[in-house]
C-alpha cells in the first residue's frame, strides 16, 4: 500500500492517539504516561503546521511533532520505512520554526530506536532528567526576596506578556522549548485549566511586570485513587 506523509489535521487526533497508546503499552518509556498523551493531544490543534503524519490506506501509522522532540510509529507498522519517511517532513517543520537541526527523543532502552537514529545520522545532543518527590516528604515554605510579590495568574491576564516570560525563561533550555499565544490560549481554555494553579512573581508595586512563574498540575493516572 502507498504511504502518504502529509501535514497534521484536527481529524487525525484519534489516529495519533492510537499510535501513542499502542506505543505507551509496548515501549514503556520512563516518565511517559497516559496523562502525557492527553496533554499532547490537547495542544496539537493550536499548531496545525507543527506536526506531520504518515498514512497508509486511511490509517495513521506514525506521526512527528518536532516541538515535542517526538517521532513515533505504531508498533504494528514498524520496520517498514515510515519513520524514515517522516524525518524529512519533521526537519522541514523544525526549519519553519527557525531551527536548523531536528531534535528527537530516542529512548536509550529501545535498541531499535537507537539503531534507527544512528542509521539516519543523528548524534547525541543532551539528556533530560525527571525528578519525583514523594507526597509525604516535608518541604520548607517559600521565602521570597524583599521587594517582590507573588500572585495567582488573572483570568484576564495579558497572555502576550505571560508567553514572553515563558519563552525568556526557557531560552537557554537544552532543547528548543517555546510556546505561542495560540497554544497558551488553547490550554487556558481547557476545562482542566484553573488560573489559580499558576503563580507569577512581580516587583512590589508593579503587578504587570512578570519576572517568574510556576504552574502546578494535579493529574490522576488511570487506576489511581482520586
Amino acid at each position: 500500500m502507498a504511504r502518504i506523509v502529509r501535514p497534521f489535521h484536527d481529524e487525525d487526533l484519534p489516529g495519533i492517539r492510537a499510535v501513542m497508546e499502542a506505543s505507551l503499552e509496548l515501549d514503556g518509556i520512563p516518565g511517559f504516561t497516559a496523562t502525557d498523551i492527553e496533554r499532547a493531544l490537547d495542544r496539537l490543534p493550536a499548531e496545525p503546521g507543527g506536526a506531520a503524519v504518515a498514512e497508509v490506506s486511511g490509517t495513521i501509522v506514525g506521526y512527528a511533532v518536532p516541538r515535542h522532540d517526538d517521532l513515533t510509529v505504531h508498533p504494528a507498522h514498524r520496520r517498514r520505512g515510515h519513520g524514515r519517511a517522516l524525518v524529512p517532513a519533521a526537519l522541514g517543520i523544525a526549519r519553519s520554526l527557525g531551527h536548523d537541526t531536528l531534535l528527537l527523543h530516542v529512548p536509550a532502552h529501545l535498541e531499535a530506536s537507537v539503531s534507527f537514529a544512528r542509521a539516519l545520522g543523528f548524534a547525541y545532543h543532551s539528556s533530560l532528567w525527571l525528578f519525583e518527590l514523594a507526597s509525604d516528604v516535608a518541604v520548607p515554605g517559600p521565602i521570597w526576596p524583599r521587594g517582590y510579590a507573588v500572585r495567582a495568574l488573572a483570568r484576564d491576564e495579558d497572555l502576550g506578556r505571560f508567553v514572553a516570560l515563558m519563552n525568556a525563561t526557557f531560552a537557554d533550555h537544552p532543547t528548543p522549548v517555546a510556546w505561542t499565544e495560540a497554544v497558551v490560549t488553547r490550554v487556558h481554555g481547557l476545562a482542566t485549566f484553573d488560573p489559580k494553579d499558576v503563580r507569577v512573581v512581580t516587583p512590589d508595586g508593579r503587578p504587570d511586570d512578570l519576572v517568574a512563574f510556576t504552574r502546578v498540575e494535579i493529574w490522576n493516572e488511570p487506576g489511581d485513587e482520586p
